[in-house]
Parts: structure tokens; C-alpha cells; sequence
């Protein structure tokens, strides 16, 4: 099953595959599921310090990038 931009949903969790899109969907994680970041990390296979990362530049790209805003609120 395709999720949005024709992304397998088991492609997410590969370390270095669809990486712009998997950090898309541990910020929607995190924002919209209120998920932990232990919780996330352990379900991406990451460390928690990671998803920090991935959260945090996530939240920064927002608030400056036009295209990330659209992008969010489309989803």
C-alpha cells in the first residue's frame, strides 16, 4: 500500500530511504499523534537524541520555509 507521494509505508523505516519523508512523518508524530520521543525512537529505530533532531529542524524548517508550511498543513 502507497501512502502520500506514492511512499511505501515499510520504506519509512529504512535508515537512509525517503529520509526528507520519514522526517516529515516523525514530526507529524510528535505534533499531531503526541507521541514521546522514546516512544517514536523505538518505533523508527533510532535514538532518541535523533528524533530530537529530526523534530526540532522539522519545527525550525516551519517556521521559515513557505513550501514545509504548505506542505504541513496539506497534510
Amino acid at each position: 500500500m502507497k501512502i502520500f507521494y506514492g511512499i511505501d509505508p515499510a520504506d519509512l523505516y529504512r535508515p537512509r530511504a525517503n529520509r526528507a519523508a520519514r522526517d516529515i512523518v516523525i514530526y507529524l508524530c510528535r505534533q499531531l499523534g503526541g507521541y514521546d520521543l522514546k516512544t517514536i525512537a523505538r518505533q523508527f529505530k533510532m535514538s532518541y537524541t535523533r528524533v530530537s533532531q529530526i523534530v526540532g529542524k522539522i519545527s525550525a524548517g516551519a517556521k521559515s520555509d513557505k513550501d514545509l508550511q504548505e506542505l504541513l498543513r496539506s497534510l
